[in-house]
């Protein structure tokens, strides 16, 4: 002891004597934040001595340790594109925009933006939507077969047309659903509203009866070409009823089928040609 004069005591984080910047000043640049005076929780904070990198603060004093301070945080440009895009059901672009915005965010410290995941959400109900309007509208088909023979001559009532002699191009109210072996249809005409149009009549050839199985397929497979053909698009929305000839109307020398589309979702008051539907 020499008069109570000894050495300071060592600071234990001090950087090697002579490093630049070191020691602090005796007051830092400011003091930790608070919160209407309330005690500052420890954390990260700017390095009040006025250094580039982050000090940490424990609650009572600063401490020795730094590090970088985090990345700047991206706009969300990506993620309001997916969000306008998915609200105008751009399904596709609008997805590829979210991931992108998502990845972008996770790498940048925004990995909690929701816009992304409302893009994401919005799309989803679209294609859900378009499942279930394909469900309800979409072009499938109801077969129906063309009425026995009978003995004496049949007549269609007061403004309808039998089954047998429908044609191409006439329009109908067609029921939903259509009864079985339907014997006529209300007849319409095509400017005026109604919800069937028959778009192709014919025959199939002649030989055996080869079972009513094998007739369906192939006068369904006919009728969904005769639809593509008659509405001028490959993916018409329409419903479409296909009649086939049973084995008894095969055996009177019957062998003829007709095909009718259908719009489910309402009556219209043009024709269905070229209509794109």
């Amino acid at each position: 002891m020499d008069g109570g004069t000894g050495d300071a005591p060592v600071d234990p984080f001090a950087p090697p004597a002579g490093a630049p910047g070191y020691p602090p000043p005796v007051n830092p640049v400011y003091a930790a934040p608070s919160v209407y005076g309330a005690p500052t929780p420890p954390g990260w904070y700017p390095d009040p001595y006025g250094g580039p990198l982050r000090r940490y603060w424990d609650g009572a004093a600063w401490g020795a340790h730094e590090q970088p301070p985090p990345p700047p945080r991206a706009g969300r440009g990506v993620a309001i594109a997916a969000l306008v895009l998915s609200l105008f059901g751009l399904v596709v672009p609008a997805v590829v925009c979210a991931i992108v915005a998502i990845n972008r965010g996770r790498r940048t410290g925004r990995g909690d933006d929701w816009v992304p995941f409302a893009a994401l959400g919005l799309s989803a109900a679209w294609v859900a939507g378009g499942i279930w309007f394909a469900a309800a509208h979409g072009s499938f088909d109801t077969s129906v077969s063309l009425p026995a023979p009978t003995s004496s001559a049949t007549q269609a009532p007061a403004g309808s047309v039998l089954s047998s002699e429908l044609t191409a191009g006439q329009c109908l109210e067609v029921p939903d659903p259509v009864p079985a072996a339907v014997k006529s249809f209300d007849l319409r005409i095509c400017g005026t509203p109604h919800n069937g149009e028959v778009i192709k009549t014919g025959e199939l050839v002649k030989g055996a009866y080869p079972g009513e199985t094998q007739v369906q397929a192939t006068v369904r497979s006919t009728c969904r070409a005769a639809l593509e053909s008659y509405v001028g698009t490959s993916s018409s929305t329409l419903h479409y009823v296909y009649l086939f000839p049973t084995t008894r109307l095969w055996t009177a020398g019957n062998r003829r089928y007709t095909c009718i589309a259908v719009d489910r979702a309402g009556d219209v008051s043009t024709t269905l040609k070229n209509s794109k539907l």
